[in-house]
C-alpha cells in the first residue's frame, strides 16, 4: 500500500499536471484545423470518392501545402474554446470517477461535443462531409488532450 503524499507534493503535482493539460489543449487546438481539413479528404480517397475542383477541393496548384497552415489560422480559436471546455470537464470527471480517464470515454466525448457544435450551428448540418470533419476533429483533439492529461493519484505519475 502506498503512503499518502504530503500536501505540498500533491499541490506541486497538481500544478505540473495542470500545465501538461494546458499544453495538450494548445497542441490539440493547433491540430484541429489540419485534421478538419485533411482527414475527410483521406476518408474520401479511401472510399473511392473523387473530390474534384467542383466540390470545393482544389487539388492542383503549388499552394496545396499552404492549406494546413491556413486551416490552423482559421480553426485555432474556435477549437481552443471547444477543446478547453471538453478537456477541463473530462479532467474533472476523471478526478471523480476512475473510468472517466480512459481513452474510449475521451474519444466518445469528443465526438459528442463535435456533434453538439454541429447542432448549435445549423449551417454545419448542410453537408455530411462537414459533420464527418467535425466528428473526426473532435475525436482526434480528445485523444490528444487525453494523452497529456494526468491526475496526481495516477500510479507512475512521478515518471510522467
Amino acid at each position: 500500500m502506498e503512503t499518502p503524499r504530503p500536501v505540498s507534493e500533491r499541490r506541486r503535482l497538481r500544478f505540473r499536471d495542470g500545465l501538461r493539460l494546458i499544453a495538450g489543449i494548445v497542441v490539440a487546438s493547433l491540430a484541429a484545423g489540419p485534421v478538419f481539413l485533411l482527414l475527410p479528404m483521406v476518408a474520401a480517397a479511401l472510399a473511392g470518392v473523387d473530390l474534384g475542383a467542383d466540390d470545393g477541393f482544389p487539388m492542383g496548384g503549388g499552394s496545396l501545402w499552404l492549406l494546413p497552415v491556413l486551416a490552423v489560422r482559421e480553426m485555432f480559436l474556435p477549437a481552443l474554446i471547444a477543446t478547453t471546455l471538453g478537456a477541463t470537464s473530462l479532467t474533472m470527471a476523471g478526478a471523480m470517477v476512475q473510468e472517466a480517464r480512459t481513452y474510449r470515454v475521451w474519444i466518445v466525448a469528443g465526438a459528442i461535443e463535435a456533434l453538439l457544435v454541429c447542432l448549435l450551428f445549423p449551417a454545419l448540418l448542410q453537408a455530411r462531409e462537414m459533420i464527418l470533419a467535425m466528428v473526426l476533429a473532435g475525436t482526434v483533439c480528445a485523444a490528444i488532450c487525453r494523452a497529456f492529461a494526468r491526475w496526481p493519484d495516477d500510479l507512475g505519475n512521478a515518471q510522467a
